[in-house]
């Protein structure tokens, strides 16, 4: 009988795993992989946190870039209160989305903010000035902040793939040799080509300003440089098909993420990519009815085994344990059947990021995956065909 292997960790870095001896005990705790989340903090940040973390483990890297998902940019922090009308404009402005969508909202419209937790209607919108108003139906936690991420559950906004900044981060990633780029919000195959295109052009990109670099030495009689790469290492590792190289993640967020997952996998096998899916629970549940989470994680691992494509269970695993120091009963069996459906990976996000005991939730973690994989336990690992239509 073939064994299956443990699933990986994922922990996402943030302020709390800065400190070199607690990032050292969550590799030995089991940590596997590390994921930046690119919504927050600057390229420099990060390349602080991937030198700290390889000066004591040689483990992946993973990316994670925006796309198409929209965010809230602020100049200061607003209070917002149950009926109050609040405006937003588009691309620029005090108080912004970092997209600009104005032509697929109509009045009436929910947005929501910050994981579902700030519930809005469009009462008014005004084109020319690229601005929106919107009445406060559930004011959350009444913290209206720059960098939440906001959600008009099922609508498809035509918005742009990739922003300045998700380009800078995979120039970052070729340049810094990581290992996987997650795309937020992959709706389509298109999407999945889109940035594998993109990978391909800027490695391609780059051997040519090396080649460039190295003719420039030559012909001044000296010695290429060793800045980034050797040029001949910089040639072995990016050949012709070099954006294969490079793994890209497709994170399933919303209906059309579901809805195309079927040929997004076989799009990825044709051409041969290096791919994985991540089932980006956050999202999901803003975006879709709630009630049909389990379903949709349950048919999206089935899938990806009859692709023989790795997937991860991300979000909300053991969220308790930001502030706590032991998970709860549901975040216990939520794990055990992550594991016993066949995720491949399990990711953590606040949990390690902003947490006040990132080591316990990647020890919690791990105890309870090995727990109930199939050679160590005699539970049922048969997943349900859960009807999700």
């Amino acid at each position: 009988m073939k064994i299956r292997p443990k699933p990986k960790i994922i922990c996402t870095l943030g302020t709390t795993t800065d400190d070199y001896e607690d990032l050292r005990e969550m590799v030995r705790q089991g940590m596997n992989c590390a994921r930046i989340n690119t919504a927050y903090a600057t390229l420099d940040e990060y390349k602080e946190r991937i030198e700290l973390l390889k000066s004591i483990a040689d483990i992946p890297v993973m990316m994670d870039i925006k796309g198409p998902q929209v965010r809230v940019k602020a100049d200061y922090n607003l209070r917002i209160n149950k009926g109050d009308n609040i405006m937003l404009s588009f691309n620029k402005g005090i108080v912004h989305f970092t997209k600009d969508f104005i032509d697929d909202i109509e009045l009436g419209d929910r947005i929501t903010f910050e994981n579902g937790t700030i519930d809005t209607r469009v009462i008014a919108k005004d084109k020319p000035a690229k601005k929106v108003t919107l009445k406060v139906i559930k004011p959350g936690d009444g913290n209206f902040h720059k960098d939440m991420g906001a959600n008009v559950p099922g609508k498809y906004l035509n918005v742009e793939r990739f922003s300045k900044k998700d380009v800078a981060v995979v120039d970052f990633t070729i340049k810094n040799n990581l290992d996987y780029i997650a795309l937020s919000f992959t709706r389509d195959a298109e999407d999945i080509k889109k940035l594998h295109e993109l990978i391909s052009e800027r490695i391609n990109e780059r051997i040519n300003e090396r080649i460039n670099e190295g003719k420039k030495y030559r012909a001044q009689g000296k010695h290429i440089i060793k800045k980034d790469y050797e040029q001949k290492n910089f040639h072995a590792s990016y050949d012709s098909n070099s954006s294969k190289e490079i793994g890209i993640i497709g994170k399933i967020e919303d209906q059309q993420g579901i809805d195309n997952l079927e040929s997004i996998l076989a799009y990825a096998k044709k051409e041969n990519i290096k791919f994985g899916v991540m089932i980006a629970r956050g999202d999901m549940f803003v975006e879709l009815p709630y009630y049909k989470l389990a379903g949709y994680q349950k048919r999206i691992i089935r899938l990806c085994k009859k692709y023989n494509v790795p997937v991860i269970t991300a979000t909300g695993l053991l969220d308790s344990m930001t502030e706590r120091d032991k998970p709860t009963r549901s975040e216990v069996c939520d794990v055990a059947n992550a594991v016993l459906d066949g995720s491949d990976a399990l990711m953590l996000s606040a949990e390690t990021s902003n947490s006040k005991n990132p080591i316990k939730a990647v020890k919690v973690l791990s105890q309870i995956m090995r727990e109930y994989m199939p050679e160590q336990s005699d539970y049922d690992t048969n997943a349900t065909d859960y009807k999700t239509d």
